[in-house]
């Protein structure tokens, strides 16, 4: 799972998103404010592509299908998919096919529970450059009163080995050289869409322990990220 996550604006660490989208798809993300702990229901920025090529928006993280027309929101957790089962669950396998995104992240957060409590973990590339996620993307508008509403999930998979100790999911961390493929409104077929991310997940991922004060989503500041001692305190 993944269910907070962190994005910094430094411009060096989104070059290749500028490379390969353009100015415009990445000066939102580099004249955005840093956020350090991103949660679930707030608004997040994604990219997808319509008729005028890529572009970047901001949606809800919490996936609504646009045929959602019951009048609470799903009982169950949207703001992940697992990608193993997205071609086929009807609540994921329109947009699996249709529309698909690109969610960008400076890293994200795990937890392990020990013997203190649970224990933060935080993933990012080790060099410090910014990543794109998987995602799928949907329109929802509750009822003809209402206004519509984008809503996004990021997609899930098995974590890698070097991971799997701390967390058996993560974000399907696609490679640069998958990200405009996946954005591509002509690949519809679920079976070319599945192998196009197995094949390019990111493998190298770095991961260290930080600040228990992640753990509150209120909590926000730089100091959410840095590496500590996992030494519990003294009573």
């Amino acid at each position: 799972m993944c269910g907070r996550y962190f994005i910094l604006p430094d411009p060096a660490s989104w070059n290749e998103v500028r490379e390969e989208f353009g100015d415009e798809v990445a000066d939102q993300i580099a004249q955005s404010k840093p956020r350090y702990n991103v949660a679930p229901s707030q608004q997040i920025i994604f990219i997808r592509n319509l008729e005028e090529g890529a572009t970047s928006d901001e949606a809800v993280w919490t996936f609504i299908p646009h045929w959602w027309k019951q009048s609470g929101l799903p009982k169950f957790s949207t703001k992940n998919a697992r990608a193993e089962d997205a071609a086929n669950k009807p609540m994921w396998k329109h947009a699996y096919r249709h529309n698909r995104c690109l969610i960008p992240l400076s890293g994200w957060y795990e937890w392990t529970q020990e013997s203190w409590g649970k224990q933060p973990w935080l993933f990012r590339d080790p060099g410090g450059q910014g990543m794109l996620v998987a995602g799928l993307w949907s329109v929802w508008q509750q009822t003809e009163d209402t206004s519509p509403m984008l809503t996004c999930a990021i997609l899930t998979r098995e974590a890698l080995p070097s991971l799997y100790e701390i967390h058996d999911r993560m974000p399907v961390v696609l490679e640069r050289a998958a990200w405009k493929r996946w954005l591509d409104p002509n690949l519809t077929d679920p079976d070319e869409i599945t192998r196009l991310w197995q094949e390019n997940t990111k493998q190298t991922i770095e991961v260290f322990p930080v600040s228990k004060a992640v753990n509150s989503s209120r909590n926000d500041g730089p100091d959410l990220i840095e590496r500590v001692d996992l030494k519990p305190k003294p009573f």
